[in-house]
């Protein structure tokens, strides 16, 4: 489990940029029912945190965060570092951050 201030960190996003990201159904945090809007902060699981930094990647890089979700999850979930996004446009993820890896600064191509 991490806590969202170290994953924000990571993910060189904003806590505002992670809740949104919460409410929008992106990620999914492990205790969002006892911290929406508590102040308790929220935990996620390795594989959401990875989900969520290979997301903040691609949004640095001018995805959307509804197709960095999707192509976040899918890389994730089936550990595959090329996710075809659209015809003809693939985007290459860094194998590391695929696999759960933990600090990164790396690029995402698209080509």
């Amino acid at each position: 489990m991490i806590g969202a201030v170290e994953l924000t960190s990571e993910a060189g996003i904003t806590y505002r940029q992670l809740h949104y990201w919460v409410r929008k159904g992106y990620v999914f945090p492990e205790n969002r029912d006892e911290a929406d809007g508590s102040g308790v902060p929220f935990e996620f699981s390795d594989h959401e945190a990875a989900i969520i930094r290979l997301m903040g990647l691609m949004c640095e890089h001018g995805h959307r965060p509804a197709e960095a979700s999707w192509v976040a999850r899918t890389a994730v979930d089936n550990k595959s570092v090329e996710v075809r996004i659209r015809d003809g446009f693939w985007v290459h993820l860094p194998a590391e951050m695929v696999h759960y890896g933990k600090k990164f600064k790396n690029r995402v191509d698209t080509v």
